[in-house]
């Protein structure tokens, strides 16, 4: 039977359907699988708990959630207990792993009715609310995830796991002085294969200005994906810091951040080992000193394919290469605009770009692309195409963009999509002005982004 959820005067009932034909999925469910629910004030035994009627508490959800299970949360606020000093293990840990074929769902039973709150360590770096540490095939879908006030806490933690999904959340941060410790929304580490998906991730924000704190936090990652999240008003919105490989970025919204324009956007830091293949495609980035800046700081090299984004208003410019080794990278089928300075692109390195050619600058107003490298300086496009050898397809043609310094994904659609790309193909993060770039639905806090699309 196939289950559905109705809401009728804010009461969630039941109904069933008979279906024509049984899965191959649902024969490797275990014969022990169901779906369980939870309330604030619940206090039914795990067993019990099958019913809406008897929910059971958080702690005895997330101690016998096992693989098939899924766990519905009602609305309301969930006290989710003290942080702890152990960084490493989320304050809601489940006790057991799902499988590929039957994974552990825990889930909001109304998007964003179910508001897990953690009260806040008072130490350095504390425990996360949610997450997986030393688990396979976990989701958490639809919460609201907070503190009782700031704190130096991340909010999800995936640590030492593989297979983990968050999705449709919104992570509310606060104001850290996390004295250069890793602040986050979400970190990612020493995890592959997990999905973070549509959330909306805020308000992390380091008084110093200090990038440890972001809304993303990767290290010694392998293979995950993030894809149609929103992030506003954060100190950086995502930090690869080290040892990751073939993780990518994709159809995200990365809104203005915080504090100054100094910091990247998005920073990929080679700060103890090498960050290879990371792939970054279609995503729409405001702000910021740099749009993406990969830095180099311990003589390590990275990999990076960078296209098919949109950048408006860097400060400094739209990439930034570090000083010491970069490997191949590539930067092609961008759009850059809305600069306050003529640089659009700034690079330092003695590695030339894999690919650096059919982007289109245009720099408020201004049809010149400042680039700077250790081999080549030119302060126009024409110079850089004829006298550095880059870019010589690239264009500086007014995009047309919708709402050009707009804060929504869909201020950035364009009025027409010529095929001036590499290979006949568009340029910049909207191909057809059709695709879901950030969360599909904001949540009901939102403080910055009123619609999406």
């Amino acid at each position: 039977m196939e289950k559905t959820h109705n809401l009728i005067n804010g009461k969630a009932f039941i109904t069933f359907a008979i279906i024509a034909h049984m899965t191959l999925f649902s024969s490797v469910l275990s014969a022990s699988a169901a779906d369980h629910y939870v309330a604030p004030t619940g206090s039914a035994t795990w067993a019990l708990s099958v019913s809406q009627s008897t929910p059971c508490s958080v702690s005895t959800a997330i101690a016998n959630a096992a693989a098939g299970d899924t766990v519905y949360f009602f609305p309301g606020t969930y006290a989710t207990g003290m942080q702890s000093s152990n960084y490493h293990i989320p304050i809601l840990n489940p006790s057991n792993s799902g499988t590929a074929g039957a994974p552990i769902v825990f889930k909001s039973l109304v998007p964003f009715g179910a508001i897990l709150q953690g009260t806040p360590y008072t130490g350095t770096q504390t425990a996360a609310i949610i997450g997986a540490y030393n688990k396979t095939y976990v989701t958490w879908d639809g919460f609201i995830v907070t503190t009782q006030n700031s704190s130096t806490a991340a909010l999800v933690q995936i640590d030492n796991s593989n297979y983990i999904t968050i999705q449709n959340c919104e992570l509310i941060g606060g104001t850290f002085s996390n004295s250069g410790n890793n602040v986050a929304g979400v970190i990612v580490l020493d995890s592959s294969y997990c999905s973070v998906n549509n959330n909306y991730i805020h308000g992390y924000i380091d008084p110093n200005n200090n990038h440890n704190t972001a809304g993303i936090w990767t290290c010694n990652s392998v293979g995950n994906h993030f894809f149609n999240n929103t992030f506003y008003n954060n100190t950086e919105n995502i930090y690869s810091k080290y040892k990751s490989d073939s993780d990518v970025y994709n159809n995200n919204l990365l809104g203005p951040l915080a504090n100054l324009s100094t910091n990247a956007n998005f920073y990929v830091q080679n700060y103890n080992g090498l960050v290879t293949s990371l792939s970054i495609y279609q995503n729409i980035v405001i702000g910021g000193g740099y749009g993406i800046s990969l830095d180099t700081s311990q003589n390590a090299g990275n990999t990076a394919k960078i296209y098919n984004n949109t950048f408006y208003g860097q400060s400094i410019g739209a990439m930034g290469v570090g000083t010491k080794l970069t490997t191949t990278w590539s930067f092609y089928n961008n759009i850059v605009a809305g600069s306050p300075q003529q640089s659009v692109i700034w690079t330092y390195s003695a590695a030339n770009p894999g690919q650096l050619d059919f982007n289109n600058y245009y720099s408020s107003g201004k049809y010149s692309a400042r680039v700077y490298d250790t081999v080549c300086t030119a302060t126009t496009l024409g110079n850089w195409q004829t006298t550095c050898k880059y870019d010589l397809n690239s264009v500086t043609t007014d995009p047309g963009f919708v709402n050009p310094g707009g804060n929504k994904a869909s201020d950035y659609k364009r009025k027409s999509y010529p095929s001036n790309g590499i290979n006949g193909s568009v340029m910049g993060a909207y191909l057809t002005g059709t695709e879901v770039i950030g969360v599909s639905v904001i949540p009901p806090r939102n403080l910055g982004i009123t619609t999406v699309q």
